[in-house]
């Protein structure tokens, strides 16, 4: 759906840009790392330093000085960023993705890259990744060090999120030390981040010479060249710029070190300031200035590395407007500048004072190139493009805007108001949750920005009925799964309520009446049937008596009434979507094995397929045995079996898959020749599964089985495929 605001009914245009591109425009987001909105000069006239090259940036075009980021730390914020999606819906509740850590970016999940790919884009990220990755070791991946191929292919990265093109080297004060190119680590691992003597970073596995002071001007260089390299070009292109700066290691170059006088942190933001200006003078020379759409902001606030104190005594004021600083809930935290260029089309040298946030530009790029945003995407995530052509909205962009700290606490903002679900300042500044607990501060702080910018009065006891607004609207949002107009969305494995959220937890539901789970006894051939009788509602949350990881097959009664169903992390929970209410039973086949059960039912799991391709690939997590990252469609899987036990005859063919977003997909199976066709609903996530009925097959006992899964037409990923399941006609 369109993420469009209300526009008032009188709308005031500028003259100089009612009328934009028919020509699709090249996109570049510039984010930079660790950078508050006082970090500019143009919005601070007491910094103490100069940002020419920013300055000018926003001389060109728009400013919004109430624009925040999702989260006060990095990882939440770029996943923000390319979702449109609040991180605390993901499995990420408070902190970062950890080192060597799986991908955030769920498989599957449009992205702001892979929309425009969608749009004849050409997608290239240069930068810093931080979002995590399927490391490679011997039989699979791993998230342990010692275990790591580092000569592997490294999946789950920008090039399997979105992007064309990749070069970047991950996290910078993480190990590997080392430039990565799409899948690749370039190079070889010969040394140490210790060895090398690399100061301020955490220890871990290097290639022999690496810099951290080239960094930075590698990056700028190459986004300059890519700009230039693309002048020619017909297809329109995306460039991600992800800044290493000015966040840790503070390591300008050898040509801006001792610039400022002031320290090598000023130094840093100062070359920050240049490589910005190398992008803004690479679209210039290259003449494609006036058709390219330039965001810039950062991902939270600025860090205490910079040395607030030292840096003051020098006349440098890197936090002189707003309370906080990286990791907190405080302003600091998470307001931070946003400028957008287009010229010819946004009014130069104008501000907004609109309350955005980072996630809204994949809905704003989305209205600028006609894509119309699924339900299940960008749940958090509103165009602001009216505001950059001038017009008049009815009502605010946002009901509220939801932040987060680094302890996963919750701040809000509304108009004039913003509340803060935490006793201090749920990050670094003080004071922390600890000490404010211990000296028993009020358990949430509400302050008056118009009157109280720094956060310095907390008005919680006078304005208990804002207190109560803000808290039914976070919990709308929370339980909806989603912030914006849409259909309801599940966040990660259905949960509705975790550690931070500022209500009590809802009682739990009570099992449908009369459920009773039995497991017959003996082992069926490495298969079991879980038993759940009784029941009355159409969805049911059932605890098993022992953790059943690969369930296959749910059927209802003595019909094979089509179910879904999802799994808790260990699989020790199974949460059932009925079709219809008072199910009678409902069996439960689970596998750990490809094989024929003594009820003839054929198996073919996932853990057992042979996958052939470039792209898709056996994921084995708990409770959720699968082939996925399924984007190639030259990618298939197949089984060979022979078939002692198979009984002749014929044979209901069932997918069992799980799929999300509603753009058309389909499949085929072949089984021993025979080619069915197969639509490929949505599930409604890529974590709830289905056994989707195909239709029947001749199974000859002298012929060994063969079976192949192709994809025929797909969007993005086509499905996550758990198994193949041959049922036998009574």
């Amino acid at each position: 759906m369109n993420r469009v605001p209300i526009l008032a009914a009188v709308t005031l245009l500028a003259s100089s840009f009612t009328s934009f591109s028919v020509e699709k425009p090249n996109i570049v987001v510039i984010f930079a790392d660790d950078m508050g909105i006082d970090s500019v000069s143009a919005f601070n006239d007491k910094l103490g330093l100069e940002t020419p090259h920013l300055d000018r940036f926003a001389s060109e075009g728009m400013s919004f000085m109430d624009a925040h980021t999702t989260s006060a730390v990095c990882s939440p914020s770029r996943y923000g960023l390319l979702t449109g999606r609040y991180n605390w819906r993901s499995r990420l509740k408070s902190g970062i993705v950890g080192k060597w850590e799986r991908p955030l970016i769920e498989e599957g999940r449009l992205t702001l890259p892979g929309m425009l790919k969608e749009h004849g884009y050409d997608t290239t990220m240069i930068g810093k990744w931080h979002l995590g990755h399927h490391w490679p070791a011997k039989g699979g991946v791993t998230e342990q060090l010692a275990e790591i191929d580092f000569k592997g292919s490294i999946a789950g990265g920008p090039v399997d999120r979105g992007f064309d093109y990749w070069f970047g080297d991950d996290v910078p004060n993480w190990p590997p030390y080392a430039w990565r190119e799409n899948d690749r680590l370039l190079g070889d691992i010969t040394t140490t981040a210790r060895e090398l003597r690399l100061a301020g970073v955490t220890d871990g596995p290097a290639v022999a010479g690496w810099s951290l002071e080239a960094v930075l001007p590698e990056y700028a260089k190459r986004c300059s060249q890519f700009i230039l390299d693309r002048k020619d070009e017909k297809a329109p292109f995306f460039l991600y710029f992800s800044m290493p700066s000015p966040h840790t290691p503070i390591a300008p170059d050898e040509n801006w070190k001792g610039k400022s006088g002031i320290s090598d942190y000023a130094d840093f933001l100062l070359e920050t300031d240049w490589a910005v200006g190398e992008v803004l003078r690479a679209l210039e020379e290259s003449g494609q200035a006036e058709n390219t759409l330039v965001f810039f902001t950062t991902d939270n606030g600025t860090s205490p590395k910079a040395k607030f104190d030292e840096l003051e005594k020098k006349g440098v004021h890197l936090v002189e407007n707003w309370r906080g600083n990286k990791a907190d809930a405080f302003e600091g935290g998470h307001r931070v500048p946003f400028i957008v260029r287009w010229p010819g089309e946004i009014e130069g040298g104008t501000r907004s004072d609109e309350l955005i946030s980072v996630a809204d530009i994949v809905a704003t790029v989305a209205e600028v190139v006609g894509h119309d945003i699924p339900d299940d995407a960008a749940e958090d995530s509103l165009s602001f493009l009216p505001v950059l052509r001038g017009e008049d909205l009815d009502a605010p962009l946002h009901d509220a805007v939801v932040c987060h700290s680094i302890s996963g606490h919750f701040a809000m903002r509304k108009g004039k108001w913003k509340v803060l679900y935490c006793q201090g300042s749920g990050g670094w500044s003080d004071p922390r949750e600890a000490s404010a607990e211990k000296a028993g501060l009020p358990p949430v702080q509400l302050y008056d920005l118009e009157a109280d910018p720094k956060e310095t009065t907390n008005l919680y006891n006078e304005h208990p009925e804002v207190i109560s607004e803000f808290s039914a609207i976070l919990r709308r949002y929370v339980e909806e799964g989603r912030s914006t107009p849409g259909t309801r969305q599940q966040n990660h494995d259905g949960a509705i309520h975790w550690k931070n959220i500022p209500w009590e937890k809802p009682a739990e539901v009570e099992k449908p009446e009369g459920v009773k789970i039995e497991t017959p006894k003996g082992k069926l051939s490495n298969h079991r049937i879980v038993t759940v009788y009784g029941g009355n509602e159409k969805s049911a949350m059932v605890k098993l008596p022992t953790p059943f990881p690969n369930i296959v097959r749910a059927t209802s009664g003595k019909e094979p009434e089509l179910l879904r169903w999802s799994f808790n992390k260990d699989a020790s929970e199974i949460d059932l979507h009925l079709s219809k209410a008072n199910p009678g039973v409902v069996h439960l086949v689970t596998a750990e094995e490809s094989g024929v059960q003594p009820d003839g039912l054929v198996v073919l799991s996932a853990l057992d397929s042979t996958v052939v391709g470039n792209k898709a690939k056996l994921e084995t997590h708990p409770g959720n045995h699968r082939v996925g990252f399924w984007t190639n469609g030259d990618d298939f899987v197949k089984w060979e079996l022979g078939t002692p036990t198979l009984k002749a005859g014929r044979y209901d063919v069932e997918l069992v898959y799980s799929r999300a977003g509603k753009s058309d997909a389909t499949a085929s199976v072949t089984v021993n020749g025979t080619v069915i066709p197969v639509s490929l609903e949505s599930t409604g996530s890529w974590y709830v599964y289905q056994a989707q009925p195909l239709g029947p097959v001749e199974i000859s006992k002298t012929k060994a089985l063969k079976i192949e899964v192709r994809s025929v037409k797909n969007s993005g990923a086509v499905m996550n495929l758990k198994a193949v399941l041959l049922h036998p006609e009574e």
